[in-house]
């Protein structure tokens, strides 16, 4: 199970990927999709709310805080959910708070047949990946 983690200004958000709807949906706590950030309770309302029974779980994280982490009471999974860059991009692009870096815990390998050579550039070393899939998007919908 592929779920994301946003974490702002110490309050954090846990959304589940929806396989058959290609999203991610909310995991409210009393109603709220953001709650405070504490983390041994937070933990322990995750692993209660998802029935967590050991299974290996992947993760892909926006936070501001590059300190974040996952507990190590769960169980990452030996690969991740997604396996193609470009479609974790587009799952996570509309979910992308500002100042916050993307990480995915696994990572995310890229195979040889993906690395080969493209005309696409890279996007600028100074941006964060997620400023530059936003700039890309501004772009795109002719607002920059």
């Amino acid at each position: 199970m592929l779920y994301l983690i946003k974490y702002v200004e110490n309050e954090i958000a846990l959304l589940e990927y929806e396989s058959d709807m290609k999203s991610f949906m909310p995991i409210k706590k009393n109603g709220e999709v953001w709650q405070e950030y504490e983390e041994e309770a937070f933990w322990q309302w995750f692993k209660k709310k998802i029935d967590y029974e050991g299974e290996a779980l992947s993760f892909a994280i926006m936070s501001e805080s590059e300190h974040f982490s996952i507990s190590q009471t769960i169980q990452l999974s030996k690969r991740n959910f997604i396996q193609n860059r470009t479609d974790i991009y587009q799952l996570v692009l509309n979910e992308i708070a500002s100042k916050t870096q993307l990480s995915f815990l696994p990572p995310i390998k890229q195979t040889m047949a993906k690395q080969r050579k493209s005309k696409k550039k890279s996007p600028p070393k100074k941006e964060s990946l997620s400023e530059y899939y936003v700039q890309k998007t501004k772009c795109y919908q002719g607002v920059s």
